[in-house]
Protein backbone atom coordinates (compact mmCIF):
# COMPACT_ATOMS: atom_id res chain seq x y z
CA UNK A 1 0.00 0.00 0.00
CA UNK A 2 1.23 3.75 -1.09
CA UNK A 3 2.59 5.24 2.35
CA UNK A 4 0.38 8.52 1.00
CA UNK A 5 -3.00 6.27 1.18
CA UNK A 6 -1.99 4.85 4.29
CA UNK A 7 -1.79 8.30 5.98
CA UNK A 8 -5.02 9.24 4.92
CA UNK A 9 -6.54 6.12 6.39
CA UNK A 10 -5.07 6.90 9.72
CA UNK A 11 -5.68 10.82 9.52
CA UNK A 12 -9.27 9.73 9.80
CA UNK A 13 -8.57 7.82 13.63
CA UNK A 14 -7.19 11.39 14.81
CA UNK A 15 -8.96 13.01 17.46
CA UNK A 16 -9.91 16.71 18.11
CA UNK A 17 -7.02 17.03 20.27
CA UNK A 18 -4.56 15.60 17.16
CA UNK A 19 -4.36 12.31 18.94
CA UNK A 20 -4.37 9.16 16.51
CA UNK A 21 -6.03 6.29 18.12
CA UNK A 22 -6.79 3.31 15.61
CA UNK A 23 -9.44 0.86 16.42
CA UNK A 24 -9.23 -0.84 12.92
CA UNK A 25 -7.20 -4.02 13.70
CA UNK A 26 -7.11 -4.10 9.67
CA UNK A 27 -5.70 -0.84 9.36
CA UNK A 28 -2.88 -1.88 12.24
CA UNK A 29 -2.01 -5.14 10.16
CA UNK A 30 -1.47 -2.99 7.03
CA UNK A 31 0.73 -0.86 9.45
CA UNK A 32 2.70 -3.79 10.95
CA UNK A 33 3.15 -4.96 6.98
CA UNK A 34 4.64 -1.77 6.13
CA UNK A 35 6.64 -1.50 8.67
CA UNK A 36 8.28 -4.93 8.34
CA UNK A 37 8.98 -3.84 4.74
CA UNK A 38 10.79 -0.39 5.56
CA UNK A 39 14.03 -0.30 5.69
CA UNK A 40 14.82 3.35 6.68
CA UNK A 41 14.67 5.17 10.03
CA UNK A 42 11.72 4.68 12.24
CA UNK A 43 11.44 8.69 12.52
CA UNK A 44 11.35 8.63 8.78
CA UNK A 45 8.55 5.72 8.72
CA UNK A 46 6.17 7.69 11.76
CA UNK A 47 6.85 10.70 9.23
CA UNK A 48 5.84 9.29 6.23
CA UNK A 49 2.30 8.01 7.54
CA UNK A 50 1.64 11.08 9.57
CA UNK A 51 2.30 10.35 13.58
CA UNK A 52 4.43 10.49 15.77
CA UNK A 53 6.49 7.25 17.41
CA UNK A 54 4.92 8.28 21.09
CA UNK A 55 1.43 7.63 18.25
CA UNK A 56 2.45 4.30 17.65
CA UNK A 57 2.38 2.69 20.67
CA UNK A 58 -1.25 0.61 19.91
CA UNK A 59 0.31 -1.21 16.96
CA UNK A 60 1.52 -3.17 19.86
CA UNK A 61 -2.07 -4.97 19.76
CA UNK A 62 -0.81 -6.65 16.56
CA UNK A 63 2.47 -8.24 17.55
CA UNK A 64 0.62 -11.68 18.90
CA UNK A 65 -1.30 -11.86 16.07
CA UNK A 66 1.90 -12.90 14.22
CA UNK A 67 3.82 -16.41 15.70
CA UNK A 68 7.30 -15.94 16.78
CA UNK A 69 9.80 -17.85 14.52
CA UNK A 70 10.39 -21.64 15.10
CA UNK A 71 13.96 -21.96 14.62
CA UNK A 72 17.02 -19.75 15.35
CA UNK A 73 20.62 -19.32 13.96
CA UNK A 74 23.90 -19.72 15.40
CA UNK A 75 27.10 -20.04 13.81
CA UNK A 76 25.50 -20.34 10.51
CA UNK A 77 23.94 -23.40 11.46
CA UNK A 78 19.77 -23.35 12.21
CA UNK A 79 17.90 -25.32 15.10
CA UNK A 80 14.12 -26.41 15.27
CA UNK A 81 13.65 -25.04 19.18
CA UNK A 82 14.68 -21.92 20.62
CA UNK A 83 17.34 -22.91 22.84
CA UNK A 84 16.88 -20.28 25.70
Amino acid sequence: MDLEVMKKKISTFRGDGGRVKITDDGLLLEILSEWEKWTGAADGFYKAIGVSANGMGNIRRTKPLFEPPTTYCLNNSCYPNDPF
